[in-house]
């Protein structure tokens, strides 16, 4: 476990993940959770991991993560390690896929600025 993942954070990849699930894109983007990569790239990535045919029906496969799998799985790094902010993080988490993780890695930009964290999808790639 890592003192960076508090259950704001946790809450809010639930809920990002809960969205993806349900194709709110849109609603995702009106609540500024994606960073400097859009939604259509974002979207088209977790797709083209099904399939080389991007199928819609496929992103009621991905489950939200428990708040136990978000604190014992994440991987956390300085956004430039030979200059570390103190206040920013890259957080790296596996979707759950039908259950199961997967090696669809979901990117999160994390930046704290006193109490309220701020959580953005960076970017969803195989790793």
């Amino acid at each position: 476990m890592n003192e960076w993942i508090d259950n704001k954070i946790t809450a809010e990849i639930v809920e990002i993940n809960s969205n993806i699930k349900e194709d709110n894109f849109s609603l995702l983007a009106s609540m500024h959770h994606f960073h400097e990569n859009t939604p259509e790239n974002i979207r088209r990535a977790i797709l083209e991991y099904f399939d080389d045919t991007p199928e819609p029906s496929n992103l009621n496969k991905i489950c939200a993560p428990s708040e136990k799998y978000i604190l014992e799985k994440s991987r956390i790094y300085f956004i430039n390690p030979k200059q570390p902010n103190q206040k920013e993080r890259r957080i790296e988490l596996n979707a759950i896929i039908e259950g199961k993780e997967s090696d669809l890695t979901i990117v999160y930009f994390s930046y704290k600025d006193g109490r309220t964290p701020c959580i953005q999808i960076y970017d969803a790639l195989t790793l």
